[in-house]
């Protein structure tokens, strides 16, 4: 019995603020546990009330959110890391996954049932996630049946896989002690005394790990100490060592653990933790720069990161492979993948959530490149494991855009006077608009071609030619002397290239002010599934009518009628699947491409509510059916949406 009376939801509400590491909104708490704010202020006033004398305290702050002040660590570590309770899906995953690893016999389902209180239905569904996760993703360990009987293979390598990811997955980087499971294989004592054992080694032989590393390197060593010792032995090494000086340190380390507790190890699993530490040390996240990556990685690393790069390239027209670091970063990603090594430290999930929301452009990146490194590297990701990749794509990004700031704007110098006003009129400019210019010319006014061969982003000329010529650039007038008020103009000219360098230009015909071709208002709460179907509704009749106007509509390649009457045989639902972002708290975004003539966009309001996900909080709907030839305006059609979303707050 739970001695704090503390129900699952409570607990997880702890876990979310333990992880935060700062202020939640309620808003933000109630998306997270898909329940409402009056509930999340009733649960934080019991677990106040519950665990008032222990030292664990949920301060509001009026205005801004809650946040979590822990005095006595203990209490927290004992109430997530309950080993007996089964109440929420994933503790009961949890417990299943250990319970069939540490048994190497059949497990009766009618047993199991009773054991956690579930229906054999429950119990079905939450083996066919087990299968999910570790049968037909890595680290692949088959989950054998015979009628009601069910086990694991028996590959003692991937049972301690499976091990050390439950251990790590909600460790405690807050504390010393970290977490450890009240029905675990070891005791803390055991992980206690390696910790000091490893810090000893690493620092004489003076190998770095991070965080995440070390506290891997421990678990892998108490999983492996404690399977041996129970008579579970490796029978062959995934990954054999080729560092002799990470050997030496594997090998000292199980000396010393041998003499120190009385025991014997065998000789693989000097091998087999050699091989994983080789691996973390990879990993540091010191070594980013791919010259410094002069351990051995699997040879299909490269092979799978060119194929990403290029591929988002194309989809997407962005071209991360020129930047060396990113391309280092997602190297060690996919070793760590391949692996099944990566990094599950799960109180940086909702800092990373925060992140794919601030640029949801990358995070759509980020989402592609999760779905297609699940398929190569066969690994079981989940939105939260894609957001992973966002922090790289964001700081790889403003590398390149910090490129773009030092690059030096081009400026034609356009002029119809003599050759001594002309070149007093240059040497002016050179004084006074500085290095970050680069001034090309003069050129004649008469010959539109030098000028428009020279690609200038801005245009400073002696002559009116707003009446015989037009740019599709800016044009400043100037006298010769270039007075206080002209050099004014031309900086304020500067300015404005330097914004458009960074808001990217939309198709012919549309800008960031264009307004949408549907717009919406929806009175009562609803269904992100039935937004989706009012708008192509609206779509179709507008379509409809359309044709009705202009018969000859099907000549530009597109049929409204034979589209309605595809979408009938489906029973009337838009069946194109939609990439989905949030682009802010209140607002999604959603677009497919190809299927239609030319970009339709639509925004949908529902001040009551629209249900995705566990998101209670959307208020706003923007959804862009992008023709095909557009794709290479994506990101900036994620600026356009941005502009809609910030239009319907004016309404």
């Amino acid at each position: 019995m739970d001695k704090y009376l503390l129900h699952a939801r409570q607990k997880q509400l702890l876990y979310l603020l333990n992880c935060q590491h700062g202020l939640v909104t309620g808003s933000e708490l109630a998306a997270k546990l898909n329940t409402s704010e009056r509930t999340v202020r009733n649960d934080i006033l019991q677990i106040n009330e519950v665990l008032e004398s222990q030292d664990v305290h949920i301060q509001a702050v009026r205005g801004k959110g809650y946040w979590l002040l822990v005095g006595n660590r203990a209490v927290l570590h004992e109430l997530l890391s309950d080993g007996e309770n089964k109440q929420t899906r994933q503790d009961r995953i949890r417990y299943l996954l250990e319970r069939l690893v540490r048994s190497d016999e059949w497990c009766d389902l009618m047993d199991l049932e009773d054991e956690m209180y579930v229906s054999r239905s429950t119990l079905e569904t939450d083996l066919k996630e087990i299968r999910l996760r570790i049968s037909e993703n890595q680290p692949c360990l088959p989950m054998l049946r015979n009628g009601n009987y069910i086990k694991l293979e028996n590959n003692e390598n991937k049972k301690r896989n499976i091990l050390i990811h439950l251990y790590s997955e909600n460790w405690d980087y807050d504390s010393r002690e970290g977490i450890v499971l009240k029905d675990g294989i070891f005791c803390e004592d055991i992980f206690n005394h390696f910790r000091k054992v490893w810090k000893l080694i690493l620092r004489q032989k003076r190998i770095e790990l991070d965080d995440f590393g070390l506290i891997y390197l421990i678990l892998a060593s108490a999983v492996a100490y404690a399977r041996f010792s129970q008579q579970n032995h490796l029978m062959i090494v995934d990954r054999p060592c080729r560092t002799p000086e990470i050997t030496m340190a594997a090998e000292e380390f199980w000396n010393r653990v041998g003499a120190e507790l009385g025991c014997q190890v065998p000789r693989l699993e000097y091998d087999g933790l050699a091989g994983i530490l080789e691996q973390l040390v990879i990993l540091n996240f010191d070594r980013v720069e791919r010259p410094q990556i002069a351990l051995p990685m699997d040879e299909r690393c490269d092979k799978f990161a060119a194929q990403l790069l290029e591929e988002i390239r194309e989809l997407y027209y962005v071209d991360f492979s020129k930047d060396e670091r990113f391309c280092a970063e997602l190297l060690l990603h996919i070793q760590a993948l391949l692996n099944c090594m990566i990094s599950v430290q799960h109180q940086n999930r909702y800092m990373e959530e925060a992140l794919r929301i601030k640029y949801p452009f990358l995070g759509d990146i980020a989402g592609y490149l999760g779905r297609r490194l699940k398929a190569l590297c066969g690994v079981h990701l989940k939105e939260f494991d894609e957001n992973y990749l966002v922090p790289f794509l964001v700081t790889a990004w403003h590398r390149m855009e910090g490129k773009k700031k030092n690059r030096k704007i081009s400026v034609a110098v356009v002029s119809h006077l003599n050759f001594g006003l002309t070149y007093y009129l240059m040497e002016r400019l050179n004084g006074n608009l500085g290095p970050n210019v680069d001034l090309m010319g003069p050129f004649p006014i008469y010959d539109r071609s030098r000028i428009d061969e020279a690609g200038p982003m801005l245009i400073i000329t002696t002559a009116r030619m707003d009446a015989f010529r037009k740019y599709n650039i800016p044009v400043i007038h100037v006298s010769p002397l270039v007075e206080a008020e002209e050099l004014e103009n031309i900086r304020q000219g500067l300015d404005l290239v330097r914004s458009r360098l960074h808001t990217l230009p939309l198709p012919s015909g549309k800008s960031m002010e264009t307004p949408a071709d549907i717009i919406l208002n929806i009175e009562k709460k609803t269904e992100l599934s039935e937004v989706i179907k009012l708008v192509a509704e609206t779509q179709k009749r507008s379509e409809s009518q359309i044709a009705a106007e202009q018969p000859k509509a099907a000549q530009h390649g597109y049929c409204a009628e034979s589209r309605n009457s595809a979408e009938q045989q489906n029973g009337g639902q838009y069946t194109a699947e939609y990439s989905v972002s949030q682009i802010s708290s209140e607002c999604l975004f959603l677009y497919d491409i190809g299927g239609v003539p030319s970009t339709v966009s639509a925004v949908v309001c529902c001040p009551a509510g629209i249900a995705w996900k566990q998101n209670r909080g959307i208020k706003c709907v923007v959804i862009l059916r992008i023709c095909a030839d557009e794709r290479r305006y994506l990101q900036a059609y994620y600026q356009y949406a941005h502009a809609l979303f910030g239009g319907t707050e004016k309404m």
